[in-house]
C-alpha cells in the first residue's frame, strides 16, 4: 500500500487539475492516496524523526542505524563489547504494539552463560588485541578447568576444576566470533587459525532398560518426596518430552478429557518440536492428573497460564508465572540416583529412553517423529533409538514369539532358543 501510494502522489497534481476539479472517480482515487501517501509520511521512527518516502537520506532509519552494531569497535574491552551484543541481540522490537523478540529467551539465556564463561577469559582484553594464542588457550585452559575455571560451583563449595566438553568450548567460541565480528574485529588470520574442537560422539548411555526403568521408577516410589520424580518420569518417558519441554508445561497444556499434552510456546525448540501427544497408558494419564494435583495444593497454581512446575522463590513460597530452573528437582533426583543406584540418568535421558520403547513396541516411525517432534525421516531417529545387545535380544524374542503358537510362546525363552538352535 505504501508503494501504490507513493506513485499516486507523485502522478497527481496537489493544487488540483483539470481532471481533479471534474470531480471523477480517478480523482476521489487519487486524493484517498494522497492522504494515505501523508499518513504514511507521518509515522514517528526513533528520537521522534520522521520517515521519509522512499527512506533514502531518512533520519529515522539513520537513528536506528547509529544504535545498531556500529556501536561496537575492536577498541572495546571483551565485557562491554559483550554486554552491548547481547542487549542489541535481545531488544524488544515490539514498540508496544505486538509484542516482538529478535531471539528467543531461552537463547538469550544460553548467550549470557556462554559470555559469563568468556568473560572469565577475554573480559578485559579489547577485542582488536585477541589473537590465535588467546583462543588455543581459552581451548585448553576451559577444557580441563584450569586458571580462572578453578572456581566454586556453589558459594558453599570448595574451589575446584570445573571442566567441560568440547560442545560447550566450541559454543562459547563461536559466541566470541559473533560479538568480534560485529566489531570487524574477526579479522582473516583468525577465520584460518581458529580450529574449533572435535566433538566425540558420548559413550555414555542415554536410554534405560526395560528393568533400569522398572528399577527406577519402583526407587522413586518408596518416599513421598521422590513422587514428585516418579510422577515426572512417567510423563516424560510416556510423551516423550525433554527437560525444557517439561519445565514449561503450563496446566492449560495438560488436557485429562481428551487424554493429551501439548508442547508449546518457549518449551518448544522449533517449529517442528510444537505438537500434541496422547497420553497412551493409564500410567501416564495417572501421573498427569497427579502432577495437576500438586501443582494447585501445594503450589497455587490454578490458571491454565500457570506452569506446571512453579518456580521456588523460597522453600514454601512459588511462582506461578514463572517456570521452574533446571535445577529445580535436582536434589529428588540425586537422591533417587543414590538410592537406585543409576547415578549416569539425567533427566533428559527419560526422553531417550520413551523413544527407544517407543522402537522396541514396533511404533511405526510416522508415529515416533511426530511424537518426538522431528520432521519426517529425521536422522535425529537414530539419535533416540539405542540400539545394543539387548535391545536385539527382546527384538528377536518378539519376533519368533509373533511366529509360534500361543502355548509355545508362552513356554519361556529357553524354549523358543532350543527350537531355533
Amino acid at each position: 500500500m505504501f508503494d501504490s501510494a507513493i506513485l499516486c502522489y507523485k502522478g497527481g497534481d496537489e493544487s488540483g487539475s483539470t481532471e481533479a476539479k471534474s470531480g471523477s472517480g480517478s480523482d476521489l482515487t487519487r486524493r484517498k492516496a494522497w492522504h494515505v501517501a501523508t499518513d504514511v509520511l507521518s509515522i514517528v521512527g526513533p528520537a521522534g524523526l520522521d520517515h521519509t518516502p522512499n527512506h533514502l537520506e531518512c533520519p529515522a532509519c539513520d537513528a536506528a542505524r547509529d544504535g545498531s552494531d556500529q556501536d561496537l569497535d575492536g577498541g572495546m574491552v571483551f565485557q562491554l563489547a559483550s554486554t552491548l551484543w547481547l542487549d542489541m541481540r535481545k531488544a524488544d522490537v515490539s514498540d508496544g504494539g505486538v509484542a516482538a523478540r529478535r531471539i528467543r529467551a531461552t537463547t538469550e539465556s544460553s548467550y549470557a552463560q556462554y559470555l559469563r564463561s568468556l568473560n572469565l577469559f577475554f573480559g578485559e582484553i579489547p577485542l582488536g588485541k585477541i589473537h590465535r594464542g588467546n583462543l588455543k588457550e581459552y581451548q585448553r585452559m576451559r577444557l580441563n578447568g584450569l586458571g580462572p575455571f578453578v572456581r566454586r560451583r556453589r558459594p558453599h563449595e570448595e574451589p575446584r576444576a570445573l571442566t567441560v566438553s568440547p560442545k560447550k568450548v566450541n559454543q562459547e567460541l563461536a559466541t566470541l566470533r559473533q560479538v568480534m565480528q560485529c566489531a570487524d574485529a574477526w579479522k582473516r588470520e583468525l577465520e584460518v587459525a581458529y580450529k574449533p574442537l572435535v566433538e566425540e560422539e558420548s559413550e555414555a548411555q542415554r536410554a534405560m532398560q526395560p528393568d533400569e526403568q522398572e528399577l527406577w521408577l519402583h526407587t522413586a516410589q518408596q518416599k513421598e518426596r521422590w513422587r514428585v520424580v516418579y510422577w515426572y518420569s512417567l510423563l516424560a518417558i510416556g510423551a516423550t518430552l525433554s527437560t525444557n519441554e517439561m519445565r514449561f508445561l503450563r496446566l492449560g497444556d495438560i488436557n485429562l478429557y481428551q487424554q493429551t499434552v501439548t508442547v508449546a510456546g518457549a518449551g518448544a525448540k522449533c517449529t517442528a518440536r510444537r505438537r500434541t501427544n496422547a497420553l497412551l497408558t493409564a500410567d501416564q494419564l495417572w501421573a498427569a492428573e497427579k502432577l495437576l494435583e500438586r501443582a494447585r495444593m501445594e503450589c497455587g497454581c490454578t490458571a491454565p497460564q500457570h506452569y506446571l512446575f512453579p518456580f521456588r522463590n523460597r522453600k514454601y513460597s512459588w511462582d506461578p508465572l514463572r517456570p521452574m530452573s533446571t535445577s529445580g528437582i535436582k536434589r529428588e533426583w540425586q537422591e533417587v540416583r543414590d538410592a537406585s543406584g543409576l547415578l549416569w540418568v539425567r533427566q533428559y535421558d527419560l526422553r531417550h529412553t520413551g523413544s527407544t520403547r517407543n522402537a522396541e513396541d514396533n511404533m511405526p516411525d510416522a508415529v515416533r517423529d511426530r511424537r518426538m517432534g522431528h520432521r519426517p525421516n529425521s536422522r535425529m531417529r537414530e539419535h533416540y533409538t539405542h540400539v545394543d545387545a539387548a535391545f536385539q535380544r527382546r527384538a528377536y524374542e518378539k519376533m519368533v514369539a509373533r511366529k509360534l503358537p500361543p502355548q509355545a510362546a508362552s513356554a519361556g525363552v529357553v524354549r523358543v532358543l532350543d527350537r531355533y538352535a
